[in-house]
């Protein structure tokens, strides 16, 4: 079981940093690209808009890669990202891809049911230090975006900034105790 998600700003790297502490093998697909968008034009309708496009491209990706179960959040509120899993799933089904999608719905119980349905039997203490490892990149994360955005606009070569925030992103992906994250953001 390789379970993926598509990238929803820092998302991707907060699941799969709780997901990999329950033992879980997770697949992040590669940062999109115009590929991952010409990807997703490709597969939907054409009047579904960008983001629906550019999620559909990740997860087309991650299945290269390797993936064969999404994990994506779902829900009801003012857009249309709640109904983005069960669209996913029909454009998957129509493409006959084999990925599972699996859409966690904002309760308690439902995040219990399908996490013991992915996982097996929980283990709360990795439980816990995932949520609080994940919680510290999000921070660590924001933090650093916060400073691209100062920094970006008076950048002496364009693009050097953005560049050095991919570096930080890959390093931060890669790091699975609270040590490496103060070391990194230092």
């Amino acid at each position: 079981m390789k379970i993926t998600f598509p990238h929803l700003g820092n998302l991707g790297m907060v699941l799969a940093t709780v997901f990999n502490h329950l033992g879980a093998h997770t697949i992040l697909p590669p940062p999109t690209s115009k590929n991952t968008i010409e990807l997703g034009c490709t597969m939907t309708p054409e009047d579904a808009c960008l983001p629906l496009k550019i999620t559909v491209g990740n997860l087309l990706e991650a299945e290269k890669m390797g993936a064969n179960i999404v994990v994506m959040g779902g829900g009801i509120g003012p857009c249309r990202f709640g109904l983005y899993g069960e669209v996913q799933k029909v454009i998957m089904e129509s493409l006959h891809n084999k990925m599972e999608i699996i859409i966690f719905e904002p309760s308690i119980k439902d995040l219990w049911l399908k996490g013991r349905y992915l996982l097996g039997q929980i283990n709360y203490p990795n439980l816990l230090y995932g949520i609080r490892l994940a919680w510290q990149k999000l921070l660590a994360m924001e933090e650093i975006e916060k400073l691209l955005l100062t920094i970006r606009a008076g950048e002496k070569e364009i693009g050097s900034s953005e560049k050095q925030y991919g570096l930080f992103r890959k390093r931060m992906e890669k790091t699975f105790t609270s040590w490496e994250i103060k070391k990194i953001v230092k």
